[in-house]
């Protein structure tokens, strides 16, 4: 691959490019979407390259992708996955065409890891299956068995109730026995949950 090729491909994405979500142990992961991954790869292959879903299958609730990329005689292959939402009532899943859609962007971005493509948002020493997590701005601080605060468990039910979710089966879909038995860290990630639901 010629030197200019992998320079833009390894370009570190832009700020305005870089989101974040709730990783484990309460931390902070960096990723960038995959709009932005496959402009990356237009850019440096000038549009001359291609993906495909070699296969999926259906784990635990959890779909997985085993995808393909092509660059002329370069073929780099890697798994995406995404954890399937059930419909409220049990009865199948929810939308599995966006799930489908998910997985393979989540397959696309990894197989574009192995051509240089958001090696900056990774550690040196991690795996390309969890992004790197932000260095924090303060101590962490273990918030697994602290009771969650009021204003978390507003939040959690304001949020519900505008999204016209009932909140016991929000509750429930999460493992979460009730709103008395959460945590700071788990009245977190439901509120991330529920601000990102649809």
């Amino acid at each position: 691959m010629e030197k200019s090729v992998i320079d833009i491909l390894n370009q570190p994405f832009n700020a305005n490019e870089i989101k974040e979500r709730p990783g484990s142990f309460g931390k902070t992961l960096s990723y960038v979407e995959g709009h932005a991954v496959v402009r990356r790869l237009n850019k440096a292959f000038n549009n001359d390259w291609s993906f495909e879903v070699v296969s999926h299958t259906i784990i635990a609730d959890q779909l997985v992708v085993h995808g393909r990329i092509s660059v002329g005689s370069i073929i780099k292959e890697e798994f995406g996955g995404k954890a399937m939402a059930k419909k409220r009532d049990g009865s199948g899943y929810l939308d599995v065409a966006s799930d489908f859609k998910a997985a393979a962007t989540d397959a696309l971005k990894k197989c574009a890891t192995l051509l240089g493509v958001g090696l900056d948002l990774y550690g040196a020493d991690e795996s390309l299956d969890e992004p790197k997590a932000k260095p924090a701005d303060k101590p962490e601080v273990d918030t697994s068995n602290v009771p969650a605060t009021a204003e978390q468990k507003s939040a959690i039910e304001k949020i519900a109730k505008s999204k016209k979710l009932v909140l016991a089966d929000f509750l429930k879909e999460n493992s979460v026995t009730g709103m008395d038995t959460l945590t700071q860290g788990v009245a977190k990630t439901l509120i991330v949950k529920l601000n990102n639901a649809k």
